[in-house]
């Protein structure tokens, strides 16, 4: 993986949001190294209010290793409060 990878998140793409999805809700990871680990930072900005996540991969994860840590890890992630 490429240094200070980002990418965009989405859940399920290509399916048709509902209402309550409509609303303004952009959810990012950065991938980086940080001596001596790989860190990930996941922003979320929702409604116009941008809160974080840091989380610690250690040794440089694959794009599959994210993607699965994502899948399974997102729901328990705890983000700053929102400014």
């Amino acid at each position: 993986m490429p240094p200070a990878a980002r990418a965009e998140i989405s859940v399920c793409p290509g399916r048709p949001k509902t209402q309550t999805e409509q609303q303004s809700l952009n959810i990012s990871l950065t991938v980086f190294f940080e001596d001596p680990f790989w860190v990930g930072v996941f922003e979320r900005l929702d409604e116009g209010k941008l809160s974080v996540c840091k989380v610690t991969f250690g040794a440089e994860p694959k794009d599959y290793e994210v993607w699965d840590y994502v899948l399974s890890h997102y729901h328990e992630l705890v983000f700053s409060p929102a400014v």
